[in-house]
């Protein structure tokens, strides 16, 4: 079985954390996402696992280090979903006789991926789509399926249903679909399966386990607080905060992301974001300084506290 992870975006929302490295390759746990992902898709017998490369392509090759075995499609400029695809099956990358599974790789889950693509080889779809329930209700698109089958997007991204599901951003393709994409900026969701829907041949496969997604420096600290008090409750630091290395002497950080600890003065910091100066402009996170070279970008109390909760029952 083929799978690709795309990791080829700016992460421009997770900003300060993506300044130095792609957002596939920010650690959550002390690894980055893409090789808790890419060690995901091996265990479930995943033989080939590609990753598409744009934004610090270097981060990502090196958090993927210890896999040798993974292939690499280099975007020059970014292709979307649709075409990432269509490039890395150009370049060789992936097999052109067999489905592929694809994986966005910000995000972190206990989905069985083996088991979404033998419910998609079962059905015969064109594509399959893993949902998930959106229980609190957050801004992702809502996905209306009947009989394991996809029939419509919401229009916005607020979802209206009583009970909504989400795209996890975790599909499988068929040969036949992914051997007519093109090698142009395109998005699978947008350019492709309005026509597979129509066609009947959108599937739809739920799972109900842990679906995360790190797109803002809140959810980023939030997820982590939530793993803390689940599977990581032996590592759970009292003061909630994210160090990026050994915590120095002399700084107190509370509800913090401490990016790079060896820099920052000692002291007592609350609800920020702490970095080096050189890690960008300040000017792309509203109330963000720069004091005595540290970077200084607030957090959102409430939201890190959103994503740190369990989900409803």
């Amino acid at each position: 079985m083929q799978a690709m992870v795309l990791a080829a975006g700016f992460g421009t929302r997770l900003w300060p954390l993506t300044a130095a490295c792609a957002k596939p390759a920010v650690p959550f746990l002390d690894r980055p996402l893409v090789a808790r992902l890419v060690e995901r898709l091996k265990s479930q017998g995943f033989d080939r696992v590609v990753v598409n490369l744009h934004h610090l392509p270097h981060s990502v090759t090196q958090a993927l280090v210890e896999h040798p075995d993974v292939k690499f499609s280099r975007e020059a400029s970014i292709l979307g979903t649709a075409g990432g695809i269509a490039r890395a099956l150009r370049i060789g990358a992936l097999r052109r006789d067999e489905p592929v599974l694809v994986v966005n790789g910000k995000i972190e889950t206990d989905a069985d991926f083996a088991d979404l693509r033998r419910a998609h080889d079962r059905a015969n779809h064109g594509a399959t789509l893993l949902l998930t329930p959106n229980t609190r209700r957050e801004a992702f698109r809502e996905v209306h399926f009947e009989g394991g089958r996809v029939v419509g997007f919401g229009a916005g991204r607020q979802p209206e249903g009583a009970e909504p599901w989400c795209f996890t951003g975790v599909h499988v393709l068929s040969a036949d679909v992914v051997a007519g994409l093109r090698p142009e900026f395109s998005d699978t969701v947008r350019d492709v399966y309005p026509a597979l829907m129509q066609a009947g041949r959108l599937g739809a496969h739920l799972h109900r386990g842990r679906w995360w997604e790190f797109s803002t420096p809140e959810r980023y600290l939030g997820l982590h607080q939530r793993a803390w008090s689940t599977f990581a409750a032996a590592e759970r630091p009292a003061d909630r905060s994210v160090f990026w290395g050994p915590r120095p002497i002399g700084v107190r950080a509370t509800g913090c992301i401490v990016l790079d600890p060896e820099a920052v003065p000692a002291g007592q910091y609350r609800d920020e974001i702490l970095g080096r100066a050189d890690r960008g402009d300040p000017e792309l996170a509203a109330g963000a300084r720069v004091e005595q070279g540290i970077l200084r970008v607030p957090l959102d109390p409430q939201a890190v506290e959103r994503a740190s909760r369990p989900d409803p029952a």
